[in-house]
């Protein structure tokens, strides 16, 4: 990822169904936290990256429940 500062960075979490997982808005910002405090991941999206998250997670939700049957 190229960044206005030349700083490129990478992150993953494995979430399971044990997976903390809150959420707040922010002003005008939706701010979720994967995990929790002390190992947690955080995401800080817009009303537009959050509903193409959501597009996405639903995506990939229907070929899991595809792939079962």
């Amino acid at each position: 990822m190229i960044t206005n500062h030349g700083i490129a960075t990478d992150a993953w979490a494995a979430i399971d169904g044990d997976c903390p997982i809150s959420g707040e808005l922010v002003g005008e910002e939706g701010q979720l936290e994967l995990g929790v405090r002390t190992a947690s991941l955080h995401l800080v999206c817009s009303e537009s990256g959050l509903r193409n998250l959501v597009a996405v997670a639903t995506e990939v939700l229907d070929e899991m429940d595809h792939a079962r049957t």
